[in-house]
């Protein structure tokens, strides 16, 4: 019986632990987003926001991404739990030219 209750509680704690991560880290992603500036270069934004989910390069952009012109590679962190994605824009010098912040 006391072990049933420890791998319950073993298995409890995992999953608590799993889903506090995932919302520390959705809340830690929208604070450093918002300290992102239009103008400021890639490695700014990869010291602000870590490794990005995924890079995407001109020519596979998806449907909601944005089009703005001198774009060239957005770099995308997407929510674990909730369904959110955050885009930063840069064009060819590395210079971030728009932020996007999607709930969807």
């Amino acid at each position: 019986m006391k072990k049933i209750l420890v791998v319950i509680l073993i298995a409890v704690f995992a999953i608590g632990s799993v889903i506090g991560y995932s919302f520390y880290r959705n809340y830690s992603l929208n604070e450093s987003y918002k300290r992102v500036k239009i103008g400021d270069s890639e490695s700014r934004v990869l010291l602000l926001m870590g490794k990005p989910s995924k890079v995407v390069l001109l020519g596979q952009k998806e449907f909601w991404s944005s089009n703005v012109e001198g774009s060239v590679k957005e770099l995308h962190y997407q929510a674990r739990i909730l369904p959110e994605i955050w885009i930063i824009g840069l064009d060819s010098t590395g210079k971030t030219v728009y932020r996007n912040h999607n709930i969807m």
